[in-house]
């Protein structure tokens, strides 16, 4: 599939052969006359996008074109991305992990926090987005009690501030990426943009099916190292941002791999932004919904 700026540049070859200079637009001096690749950027640049009927996202600053066009030093006309592309990314990212509507959906005005844990929680998350020095988040412990919620509110954030993030579903992408592990150029390029993205959510972090017995699983090796070269990675990249979630929390995944556990923590604890959620059914809101007769 063509990008705008490729679409764009076909469309500007086609207009400039099916219209001479003197045919562009009226006339407003003889410089603009003389540059019609700068009245052709104003054209692009004046033109309303539809990028917002496909993902729902909707920017001002480029009217959902995806960019801008400007001239060049040499004054060739060059496509520069808007800052909303990052976040289009994110909801594509999202939209083929099955989580669409989590941008829009899970948001911290919609997270309502009506216990004490749960204020804690989202105070937690919303200084996090605030925070300037430390990058790293964990929230662990009961499913099913808004913590996929408020990590994705926590990204949305960092989306609006025009940072580059990625949705990576621990099950599904770890699957991927292992699968990968003989083919060498492929595994690198696939985990490269994990360890190297701005902002990284790992939802559902060794999440594992349960056994014959119902007991749930222990990650395979192969998912412990792919955790760990990923964790580790980000751990000496100071200035990469992490937010996690598991089922577990940070004592389990110590238990898994002290290593990988000890990296989350010392990092996400600096300021108490590594979060355990007692297990508990009381807190799983999606019991609540449960009709009982």
């Amino acid at each position: 599939m063509e990008s705008v700026a490729e679409q764009f540049l076909k469309k500007l070859e086609y207009m400039k052969n099916k219209y001479a200079k003197k045919m562009l637009l009226t006339k407003k001096s003889e410089a603009e006359y003389e540059n019609p690749d700068k009245e052709m950027c104003d054209i692009f640049n004046r033109r309303v996008g539809n990028l917002n009927v496909a993902d729902g996202y909707n920017c001002e600053k480029c009217k959902n074109r995806g960019g801008f066009m400007r001239l060049s030093e040499n004054g060739n006309p060059v496509f520069h991305a808007c800052t909303c592309m990052n976040a289009r990314d994110m909801i594509k990212n999202l939209k083929s992990s099955g989580l669409a509507d989590y941008i829009t959906k899970y948001s911290f005005e919609n997270y309502i926090a009506t216990e004490p844990w749960q204020e804690e929680l989202k105070k937690s998350a919303m200084d996090f987005v605030n925070d300037t020095e430390n990058n790293w988040f964990f929230v662990g412990g009961q499913s099913g009690a808004g913590k996929t919620h408020i990590c994705t509110a926590i990204t949305a954030e960092f989306l609006r501030q025009g940072k580059k993030a990625y949705y990576m579903l621990w099950r599904d992408e770890a699957t991927k990426i292992k699968s990968l592990a003989a083919e060498g150029e492929k595994y690198e390029k696939a985990i490269f943009k994990l360890k190297t993205i701005n902002v990284l959510y790992i939802d559902d972090l060794f999440k594992m099916g349960k056994d014959q017995s119902g007991k749930v699983q222990r990650p395979t090796t192969a998912d412990i190292n792919l955790a760990f070269e990923l964790i580790n990675y980000r751990y000496n990249k100071k200035n990469l941002i992490t937010v996690i979630s598991s089922e577990r929390n940070i004592s389990e995944i110590m238990e898994i791999d002290e290593a990988i556990g000890g990296r989350i923590f010392e990092l996400s604890s600096k300021k108490n932004y590594a979060v355990n959620i007692s297990n508990n059914l009381s807190k799983n809101y999606r019991r609540k919904a449960v009709r009982v007769i």
